[in-house]
């Protein structure tokens, strides 16, 4: 007897030393990396989305891949946390990333069809599936999750892990974390949703599809009171509470998702932000960035509804093709782009844009910058200067007016605004080609090497300029001769408010202030009588 009793002694210990060293074993395990690594990056690596803003700081616009907004958690409410809680994990706050009495339960409850009961993954299960595992059903997947989610109990605090959970998981509806499904289902911040609204959302993540508000209403609405009710049951709530909760209607809220009017403004500020921040778009629309535009919606709202009248447009071509336009306005003084139109409409996001993209032929508008600025720099000609406006042929070039109507002797006053095309030429030729390439380089208008004839008097140029070169160049008239770089942005933010960007606005001088306060009065000349007079009916200052 007393070697049995000393035989099932010695069993016991060797089992408890088995069971130790393999306790050790698998401690060791999870303590290192061997099996499965985890990367605390991962927790924090998703995209998030960006908000454009305009001239006076009001949201006009966001931009995402999957639409996503950080929030703290000590920015939430009690009750927005404990809705959360009672749906997915109610024993969160005690269990170390396992909870291995819920595991019962939940094979039970699955064999219940249709049970709004718990499973039995934690919360720190579900995130660790969702930033380092795939959806595989296997056994070594499971086990990985387990190890990972002991190990992330170690290094991050409970606050912390449910503030990941809350902004990665999907609510649906183009939705990720919290905040977005807030605004998308009930047009508010996460910090103001009621109890109710709070458990309609947190019954959502058992099925997207299923649970959903505005695919399965009533299916969301049982398995809200269901979680109503398990949070009175846990002293989260009072019974009244509940009740109250389960009594609101299941009111939901789409903001109106129409894209703004401000298409092509938008586009060429999101291709200077890609530029500014050496990224490629894809990767913008990912970073939660918060850009500030220089964009003057009451500006641009007048110009669009410019755009949609047709009577101001000639009639489409014989095939139906409508004539196309670009519009520009530049702030002279800062060089902020506040109103941009690349085209008669905006039908597709990131397109072909005239302001910023069609290389044009200049022509008359050219005149100034090329010819009459540097004429004028160098003493050459005054506003009284007369020329005689009569066909000339220039070593075998011979430019012609528009109608080839001549008007003999004429000052310069009376070619600038008329827009004739011998006096240009002629002081080209005076003064040479270099000087008006030399000229328009200062403008930061591109001449390439094949523009170095006389016809560059007139506009005539092999590539071309942009409408928002010339609208820049022509701004530093207005600025008594500094040019400012056109900029659609003011700064760029990250998403936790760091500034990555600010657009500078000191200029640099093109052209002395005398030149470019004659040049401007020269072609005020224009607006009275000349090309432009009927601008003349606005009744305000104008050079054209």
């Amino acid at each position: 007897m007393k070697k049995l009793i000393k035989f099932c002694v010695y069993a016991v210990l060797v089992f408890c030393a088995l069971c130790c060293i393999m306790l050790s074993g698998l401690y060791a395990v999870i303590a290192s990396d061997l099996f499965v690594k985890l990367d605390t990056d991962l927790l924090h690596d998703y995209p998030q989305t960006g908000y454009l803003y305009d001239l006076d700081d009001a949201l006009i616009a966001t931009i995402y891949t999957e639409n996503r907004t950080n929030v703290a958690i000590d920015t939430l409410p009690k009750h927005v946390i404990d809705a959360f809680i009672a749906a997915e994990d109610i024993r969160f706050y005690q269990h170390n990333g396992l909870d291995i009495r819920r595991i019962p339960g939940a094979l039970a409850a699955k064999l219940r069809s249709g049970s709004p009961s718990q499973g039995a993954s934690t919360i720190t299960q579900q995130l660790i599936k969702l930033t380092h595992l795939t959806n595989e059903k296997t056994l070594s997947r499971k086990l990985k999750e387990m190890i990972l989610s002991l190990k992330l109990e170690r290094v991050y605090d409970k606050n912390e892990i449910l503030e990941c959970y809350l902004n990665r998981v999907y609510f649906g509806h183009g939705a990720y974390g919290i905040q977005a499904a807030a605004t998308t289902y009930y047009g508010c911040d996460a910090a103001k949703l009621t109890l109710a609204q709070a458990a309609s959302l947190a019954a959502i993540l058992k099925a997207p599809t299923n649970y959903a508000p505005h695919l399965q209403p009533e299916k969301n609405m049982i398995r809200r009171n269901y979680i109503l009710d398990t949070m009175a049951e846990e002293g989260m709530i009072t019974a009244a509470q509940a009740e109250n909760a389960k009594a609101s209607p299941p009111y939901l809220f789409f903001s109106n998702t129409r894209e703004p009017d401000y298409g092509w403004y938008l586009d060429a500020a999101l291709e200077e932000a890609a530029n500014v921040l050496e990224v490629d778009y894809e990767a913008l629309s990912t970073m939660g960035l918060h850009l500030y535009t220089s964009l003057d919606r009451a500006a641009q709202n007048i110009c669009n509804d410019l755009y949609r009248t047709a009577e101001y447009f000639p009639e489409d071509a014989a095939d139906g093709t409508p004539c196309q336009s670009a519009f520009v306005l530049i702030d002279s003084r800062t060089g902020q782009v506040l109103s941009l139109i690349g085209g008669r409409e905006y039908e597709v996001r990131r397109g072909f844009n005239r302001a910023v993209d069609a290389m044009l032929q200049p022509g008359s508008i050219l005149k100034p910058l090329a010819v009459y600025i540097p004429a004028l720099e160098r003493h050459i000609v005054t506003a009284a200067t007369v020329t005689d406006d009569q066909e000339t042929d220039f070593s075998g070039y011979s430019p012609h007016n528009y109608g080839d109507r001549y008007y003999g002797l004429v000052t310069l006053r009376e070619s600038v605004a008329r827009s004739l095309n011998i006096a240009p030429v002629s002081l080209l030729n005076i003064m040479g080609v270099q000087a008006g390439t030399d000229s328009l380089r200062r403008f930061h208008i591109d001449v390439r090497q094949d523009d170095s004839g006389l016809s560059l008097a007139v506009g005539s140029m092999k590539h071309g300029v942009t409408p928002l070169e010339i609208c820049a160049a022509y701004a530093s008239l207005s600025a008594q001769g500094i040019y400012h770089e056109p900029t659609f942005l003011r700064r760029i933010e990250d998403a936790r408010g760091n500034i990555l960007y600010e657009s500078s606005l000191s200029g640099e001088r093109v052209t002395d202030p005398a030149v470019a306060f004659l040049m401007t009065d020269l072609l005020t000349s224009a607006v009275d009588y000349g090309t432009a007079k009927t601008l003349s009916q606005a009744n305000i200052p104008l050079a054209a």
